[in-house]
């Protein structure tokens, strides 16, 4: 059995979304990649409130008429 793959979520200050900031990664890696994102200083940093969930990835298919 495969150990499941998390990534880091943030809260887009622009438009107010939750969206994936990191690519697939162990726990502790996206452990390491939210406390960056955590320590980010100033009011200008795009993305608040990072919390690391388990990767499910979002595949859109468009296909052409």
């Amino acid at each position: 059995m495969s150990r499941p793959l998390y990534c880091v979520v943030a809260r887009n200050r622009l438009t107010g979304e939750r969206e994936i900031v990191s690519r697939s990664l162990t726990r502790e890696k996206a452990e390491e990649v939210r406390i960056k994102y955590t320590n980010f200083r100033g009011t200008k940093k795009p993305y608040t409130h990072p919390k690391v969930e388990i990767y499910t990835p979002q595949l859109e298919l468009q296909f052409k008429s």
